[in-house]
């Protein structure tokens, strides 16, 4: 084959890869998936290194929950082509899904370096700089993507959630309203809404935002657990309890409902049943010292003095407090046994 006959073949393939990247994209548009891939693998058989496929090709595995393969061929689609801010984005979609969290960090930041207009990749730094405890760094990313979509609710809750954690409620509620103001249906926002307004003292425009948030999403554990909260400060405990009941049918494992439950049934008389759920509370999370000394006072009021010491016990070893301290040498003075009670003097003494 002579350099024109070569020159033609290349040309031709190059036509025919066009055309079946084409067909993948509009396969991939149209959701047909498996089509898409088979596509996309077909012209990365034609020309291994096609930056665009193999970009093309980790979207679609990210979409398919295939987050390995994703960080894989998009990796390979930025080693051939490290300036296209889009394809660091979408790798560090993938490492933040697999739990690589600082690749992630790596890769968002080189997506807003290379665009700083990226409001979806200062939104989503904020996010994993955030769950890395870097709460100045994300709020700093936060804003720019604010600024950047002033119409970001999402952008607006995730700097009230920030705000909040530090106690900041007045400027976390204004945010959180913007959210709501802007997306009206963000059924979290309302909730967390809710949760401020609560933690200002404003309770029946709090329950009025869980209800909303429920209204939405009725199946909302926290909401149904938050307004079960809201409902027992003010000594509705019947109406609690079921709030609390809600939240376990939805998440069976929610060990703060189990606990609250524990709670308004033993105020409600129903001991045993409390004891059961506080129970269930400590199973889920073994380190709850609040539980735990729940579960030795419900102990000593049905009666069991020799299990609320052993309750009592445990609450030390999570957190030698002062009220665990209190809790345990009252209920060890209570012991009928005095040889059984002498054997934990020393504990009492420390």
């Amino acid at each position: 084959m002579n350099r024109s006959e070569r020159r033609a073949a290349r040309k031709g393939r190059g036509g025919q890869v066009a055309e079946v990247l084409a067909a993948a994209i509009r396969s991939h548009q149209s959701g047909a998936a498996l089509e898409a891939e088979h596509h996309y693998r077909g012209v990365l058989a034609m020309d291994p290194d096609h930056p665009a496929a193999l970009h093309n090709l980790g979207i679609l595995a990210i979409q398919t929950g295939r987050n390995e393969l994703a960080a894989d061929v998009i990796g390979r689609a930025i080693r051939l082509n490290r300036h296209n801010p889009d394809s660091h984005y979408n790798r560090a979609v993938a490492l933040e899904a697999l739990g690589r969290a600082d690749e992630a960090v790596a890769h968002y930041r080189e997506a807003v370096a290379l665009r700083p207009d990226y409001a979806e990749g200062h939104l989503n730094l904020g996010n994993v700089l955030n769950q890395r405890g870097h709460a100045d760094e994300a709020l700093a990313s936060y804003r720019r993507a604010l600024a950047l979509r002033p119409e970001s609710a999402g952008a607006h809750y995730n700097i009230a959630n920030v705000l909040a954690s530090r106690g900041e409620l007045a400027e976390a509620t204004t945010h959180y309203r913007k959210a709501v103001a802007l997306a009206p249906d963000f059924a979290e926002a309302r909730n967390n809404l809710a949760n401020a307004l609560k933690e200002g003292g404003l309770l029946d425009e709090a329950e009025a935002e869980y209800l909303r948030a429920l209204a939405l999403k009725p199946d909302y554990a926290d909401a149904h657990n938050n307004v079960g909260t809201l409902m027992a400060a003010r000594g509705d405990l019947e109406a609690a309890a079921a709030r609390y009941g809600r939240a376990l049918q939805a998440r069976p494992d929610f060990a703060d409902a189990h606990s609250n439950l524990g709670l308004a049934l033993f105020s409600l008389g129903r001991r045993e049943e409390a004891i059961g759920h506080v129970q269930k509370a400590i199973l889920l999370r073994p380190d709850d010292l609040e539980a735990r000394l729940s579960l030795a006072r419900q102990l000593y009021a049905v009666g069991d003095v020799a299990q609320a010491v052993g309750a009592a016990t445990q609450a030390l070893a999570v957190n030698p407090t002062a009220d665990a301290r209190e809790l345990f040498a009252r209920y060890v003075g209570s012991l009928p046994d005095t040889a059984l009670a002498e054997s934990h003097r020393d504990r009492i003494s420390e």
